[in-house]
């Protein structure tokens, strides 16, 4: 299986939507995909049994994997693990991991945290 690590450097930023939106990607390619959340974090239980849930989980596992967990997992079409926010867990290299970085827009999260409107778009 490849991994893939979904990071991001802070909370919030989207990365449980970009694991799920890549997961039904994939599959719709035909991929085997699974996806995982990596413990570390308050959500990380929360979006453990999401996975589940969805049928996303390996082998229906609804608890956060531990960074030694992924190597075993790691064998047969592609992984992909939510990380909690911060740089990547130990080891990733080891594991040919590949990683996707996931970023709020920063002037819309700036006005949104201020409270101040959100700007009209363009397209409509």
């Amino acid at each position: 299986m490849t991994a893939v690590l979904v990071l991001s450097a802070r909370s919030l930023a989207g990365r449980t939507a970009v694991t799920v939106g890549l997961a039904e990607a994939l599959r719709r390619s035909g991929a085997r995909v699974s996806a995982a959340r990596l413990e570390g974090d308050e959500g990380a239980a929360r979006d453990a049994r999401l996975y589940a849930r969805l049928g996303l989980a390996p082998g229906g596992c609804d608890a956060p994997l531990s960074a030694a967990d992924v190597p075993s997992l790691a064998r047969d079409g592609v992984l992909l693990l939510e990380c909690p926010p911060g740089p990547p867990p130990a080891g990733w290299r080891e594991w040919g991991a590949r990683a996707v970085a996931v970023a709020r827009y920063p002037d819309l999260g700036l006005a949104q945290e201020q409270g101040a409107p959100l700007p009209p778009s363009r397209w409509g």
